[in-house]
Order: C-alpha cells, then sequence, then structure tokens
C-alpha cells in the first residue's frame, strides 16, 4: 500500500470517527421498567464548550400548548469517559446545564409517561404524550423521551430501543432489527424525529394499497375488541376519496396508530377529572389516535372515519404546505404561525368535503355537518383567526383555539365558494391549495407574512376583501354564501315536529343491546332500563338506531302513531302512541333545495362535484 492510499484511508476512518461523534446515540429499555419509568441513556456529540445546555421541549408541534416535557425527566445525570459524574444544574423544567461538558461522554435520566400524570392544570392531550405499560403497551412520541443539546438540533440520530421478544415497533422512522430484542431507530435530525412517533406492542397490522401510497395500520386494543383489520375496511374507501381528490397521494407510505381505551379504565379517570384526551395527532407520514374502545361498531367507524380523514389530510397542510415557523421549529421558544385557519380549518374541511365526494356521506349529513360548526362557531366572541393563531400559547387565545375546526372549517367552505364565484368557476380552494403545494412543498417553506399575497395571486383579487374581513379581520362570517351552492341558510326557522316525550339511549356493552336512559315524562310509557327492540315492525340495532331515532324520536315530521317493542324484566311488549304536534326552533338551519338555479348549479359542479 503506497503512503498516499493510505492517508487516503486514515483520512475516511477519522472522518468515520468524527461523524459518529456528532450523531446522538441514545438507547431505550422498554424490558426493565421501574416505577413505571423507563431508562434512557445518550451517548452525545462531540462538546466544543465547557457548559452546555440539554434540551426538552416546552412546545411541540400540532397541539399548540404548553407541555413542559422536562417535568418527566428524573434522575438526571452526566458522566465523563471515566465514570465520573459531572455537575449538572436544572435552571428551569425544560433546561438542564452540564459543566466540563467537553469531557461528557454519557447521559443518563429515566422518564415517567404523561398518560399517568394527575396534574389537571398542565394535562397533556394523550395523542401528543407518552405511555408506559410494562409489558404491555409503549406509546412513544420522541419529544416526551428524548432531547438535544443547544446548537445541535440538526444532528443526526440513533435510538436503540431494547424490548420484549414478542414486541413490533409501529412507525415511519427508519428501523433495523438488530436482534429479536433489539431495534435500530434512525432520524436525520430533532425536528424529523419528534414527528415520528412509534408504539410497541404485540403486532396487530393491516396495510394496503391506494394509487401510489402504502397504507399502514396498528392497532393496540385493551380488551382487544377492536382489530387492525377492521380498521383497514373502514380507511380503504377514506384512502379511496382522497385519492381522487388529489389524483395522486403526495406521499409514499403512511402509518395509522391507534390506541383504543376502555373508556371506564381510561388513566384520565383516576386523574382528578381531567378531560379524557380523545382524539389524534397529525405528523407528516402517520398519526396517532387515542380512541374509545366499544363493540358498537357503527360508532367505531363514524369515529375512525371523522378523525382519521382529517389527519390523513394534514399530508397536504403542513406536509406540503408550512411556514418557516413549522419547517424548523423552535421546541423551547415557539414562534407561531397566523395560519391555523388553514393548517386546521382547510384540513376539517376538506375532510367533510372528501367524504362527501367518495360517497362516504350524502349532501344531507354534509351540509348537518356544517351547520353543527356554525353552531359550535357562535360559541366563541369575535376575533381574527391570524391574531389568534400568533398567540394561541397564551391563556386568552388557549381558549379560543378550537375554533379552527369549528369556525374555520366553516370560513374554509365559504372561501371556497368565494373563488368559485369570482372566478366563474374556474378555480376553488382545492385547486388553490394544490397550486401551493407546488409552488412550495414539503421542503420549501412559505414567509408567513406573504401567504395572502399568494392566495390572491393564485386566485382572484377579490379575495383580498375576503381575507381582510373574515381571517385577519373580526366580521361576522358571511353565511349568506351558502345560498349559492343551494343550501339555504336561515339564522332561526320554525319547524313543526311530532313529539313523543323525553328519553336518552345508552349501549349495552356486554349484550350489544340499546337500553332506555335518562327517561322523562313521554306518551309512549317508556321506563328506564327498557331495551329498544323494534320501531313500528323495523327491527332496531346499533348500526341504525341513529336513523331510526331521528326519523321517529328526534325530528319526526309525521303525526302517525308509533309502535316500539321492547323487553321490559325479560318480557316484551309492545308500547304505542300518538305523538303530538310542536313546534321547534333550528338556529343556523342550513337545508340542500330540491331546485337550483344555473347559476348555483354552475358552483355545485365546481364545489359539490362527485
Amino acid at each position: 500500500m503506497n503512503k498516499k492510499n493510505a492517508a487516503v484511508i486514515l483520512l475516511l476512518a477519522l472522518g468515520s470517527v468524527l461523524y459518529s461523534q456528532q450523531e446522538y446515540y441514545y438507547t431505550i429499555d422498554l424490558v426493565n421498567v421501574q416505577k413505571d419509568r423507563v431508562k434512557v441513556t445518550l451517548t452525545p456529540p462531540a462538546m466544543q464548550k465547557e457548559e452546555v445546555m440539554f434540551i426538552m421541549p416546552e412546545v411541540v408541534p400540532g397541539t399548540y400548548s404548553t407541555e413542559n416535557f422536562g417535568r418527566f425527566l428524573h434522575q438526571f445525570s452526566a458522566y465523563d469517559a471515566d465514570g465520573k459524574r459531572l455537575k449538572v444544574k436544572q435552571k428551569n423544567i425544560n433546561r438542564f446545564y452540564i459543566k466540563g461538558a467537553t469531557n461528557l461522554a454519557k447521559v443518563e435520566y429515566y422518564v415517567n409517561d404523561t398518560w399517568d400524570d394527575k396534574d389537571a392544570k398542565h394535562f397533556i392531550f394523550q395523542p401528543g404524550g407518552s405511555n408506559i405499560e410494562a409489558g404491555t403497551n409503549f406509546v412513544l412520541n420522541p419529544f416526551a423521551f428524548f432531547g438535544y443539546f443547544d446548537e445541535f438540533k440538526m444532528n443526526p440520530y440513533k435510538i436503540e430501543v431494547t424490548k420484549p421478544s414478542s414486541f413490533y415497533g409501529s412507525g415511519h422512522l427508519a428501523k433495523q432489527a438488530k436482534s429479536e430484542t433489539v431495534d435500530v431507530l434512525s432520524a436525520p435530525n430533532y425536528v424529523y424525529l419528534c414527528d415520528n412517533p412509534m408504539m410497541y406492542c404485540v403486532p396487530d397490522t393491516t396495510s394496503f394499497r391506494v394509487a401510489n401510497s402504502t397504507v399502514k395500520i396498528s392497532v393496540f386494543s385493551t380488551n382487544g375488541i377492536v382489530k387492525s383489520s377492521q380498521i383497514a375496511d373502514y380507511l380503504s374507501p377514506l384512502a379511496e376519496s382522497l385519492r381522487k381528490f388529489f389524483v395522486k397521494l403526495p406521499v409514499d407510505e403512511y402509518h395509522f396508530i391507534y390506541y383504543f381505551v376502555d373508556p371506564s379504565k381510561t388513566p384520565t379517570s383516576k386523574a382528578g377529572g381531567l378531560s379524557s384526551g380523545f382524539g389524534a395527532l397529525e405528523h407528516n407520514h402517520c398519526s396517532i389516535y387515542y380512541l374509545p374502545e366499544t363493540k358498537y361498531e357503527k360508532a367505531v367507524k363514524e369515529t375512525v372515519e371523522e378523525v382519521s380523514g382529517h389527519e390523513f389530510l394534514h399530508i397536504l397542510t403542513p406536509l406540503n404546505i408550512h411556514s418557516e415557523e413549522i419547517d424548523n421549529f423552535d421546541f423551547l421558544d415557539p414562534k407561531m404561525s397566523k395560519h391555523l385557519w388553514m393548517y386546521e380549518g382547510v384540513t376539517e374541511y376538506f375532510a367533510h368535503l372528501t367524504q362527501f365526494q367518495g360517497g362516504i356521506t350524502d349532501e344531507e349529513a354534509f351540509a348537518r355537518s356544517m351547520r353543527s360548526k356554525i353552531n359550535e362557531a357562535a360559541a366563541f366572541n369575535s376575533f381574527s383567526m391570524t391574531d389568534m393563531s400568533v398567540n394561541v400559547l397564551t391563556k386568552e387565545n388557549q381558549n379560543l383555539y378550537l375554533s379552527v375546526y369549528s369556525k374555520g372549517a366553516v370560513l374554509a367552505m365559504l372561501l371556497d365558494i368565494r373563488i368559485a364565484e369570482l372566478t366563474d368557476g374556474k378555480k376553488n380552494l382545492k385547486t388553490l391549495m394544490l397550486a401551493l403545494a407546488d409552488k412550495y412543498g414539503p421542503s420549501k417553506p412559505f414567509k408567513d407574512n406573504e401567504l395572502f399575497s399568494d392566495i390572491i395571486s393564485l386566485t382572484h383579487p377579490g379575495i383580498q376583501e375576503f381575507i381582510d374581513k373574515y381571517i385577519v379581520g373580526k366580521e361576522p362570517l358571511p353565511l349568506e354564501y351558502f345560498n349559492q351552492i343551494g343550501w339555504q341558510y336561515e339564522p332561526e326557522k320554525r319547524k313543526t315536529v311530532y313529539m313523543s316525550g323525553y328519553f336518552g339511549l345508552r349501549y349495552d356493552e356486554k349484550n350489544n343491546e340499546l337500553i332506555f336512559d335518562r327517561v322523562g315524562e313521554n306518551l309512549l310509557g317508556i321506563a328506564s332500563g327498557d331495551v329498544l327492540l323494534a320501531i313500528n315492525d323495523e327491527e332496531t340495532s346499533p348500526v341504525n338506531i341513529s336513523e331510526q331515532f331521528q326519523t321517529f324520536f328526534r325530528g319526526n315530521t309525521k303525526p302517525d302513531p308509533i309502535h316500539v317493542k321492547v323487553r321490559r324484566k325479560g318480557t316484551e311488549q309492545i308500547l304505542t302512541a300518538t305523538p303530538k304536534e310542536s313546534t321547534t326552533t333550528i338556529k343556523n338551519a342550513l337545508d340542500p333545495l330540491k331546485e337550483f338555479t344555473e347559476q348555483q348549479k354552475k358552483l355545485r359542479a365546481i364545489l359539490l362535484a362527485k
């Protein structure tokens, strides 16, 4: 070997060593869990300063609230190569300062999970937190377990996961099986790492192809009631409707990670009355769900379709359309974007629109969904969507955040109508969003203050007025725009209905039965505890009860007698009554018409075409 070749080999070897020194190498032990805590060990990048700051996130993308994950770390220690402990000072919840850091060789700490946290005041939404159930299930949102050093956020990560041999890790992160009990996960930087949660448990997985993309489903169900194959049946038509919407899906792989929990045994039920935490959190190539487990399949199907459609649609925004604030998220002192109306509001609207266009729901159901959002939005006072978004972490605006799913969705549909109207049907909100995705895409963020200029240039100058009044401004939404597509909007509408009384229903999981509950005065003589068997000779089941209840009790428009078959204390009987005429006031009525003007037909063909 000549000296030149030897020198090249030496340089390559040194380069490899230097590169490995700049990599975070974590280990996490999911086998030897102590006091419901897992041990995390870090071999850090080589440090050049005598004092460095190790950071755990204060805020993470998608949650829009302050979590302070540093509070879940315990026994935080730092060591040199000889095992000598270095001085560590925790100056606030999320900052750990290490002295003598040029000699830093190892960091160790234990992590407690968020799902069992009893601090109601600082509740962390389950899909944005962590679960540690030794021998059963681990939900690993990386930002809840792993941190980074200031100035080293964009260094690569490797994470060695020690797990039970029967466990499988679901998620999008690159994964190598080192052995039956060890996986090695890889991420190019901390931002990417935090965008990819994992779930470890005994596997229940199903996958299917749609167009250019593979959809992967992983399910953990507390009592084994919900299966991944069942979820795949629900998601397949939803994915196909999204394929039609996008023509080609903008990701080649997408993971749905579901944790179904027995509602009577949720961790929050022991935690001082915390909210359930049911819902989901989106990521670029996956989404994670915390949902109630039930044998009532219709409820599971409807929940999965509605929540999953919204999260899947985030592949459009923020995956392909996002601001600089999201592209390089500051986990310690985040600068929030002003465009939550788009990230969440447009996404929520498209989730309902694609279900309608894909034939999953009909037009009346679509209109009911939007009317419900109008009523929900009415609970919030007048405010600027952009101001709320920029300042969403403040206490005042935390109370307004949920408006993005109601007011934001309604605003998106009205914007859709207005774009189509101004452009004579040549453009709409979908064409706008796809054009923005073409202009930017996953690797090119937009400047927060320039998005509105892009929207106007890609649609019509008249959209400036809409933006000024209803997105930046505080004016009430122009709900009369719904009339342009043949949906008659009325602030109040009197309606004749025929009432039989007051009662509710509950679902009996054990016996798969519907039982009358919260029974008040009624003409039929229904009593609490009666099992509902049939209405007007049509057998009742969990599948059709929503339609039956709406037709015969909640929204009955016919004065005909009603016959209800019940089982009371083991004996079947028929209860009969003629409902009484009554009137009800419907706020924000939104009813599709039967006949349309030529202009309405034109806009409907653009916005509501299946």
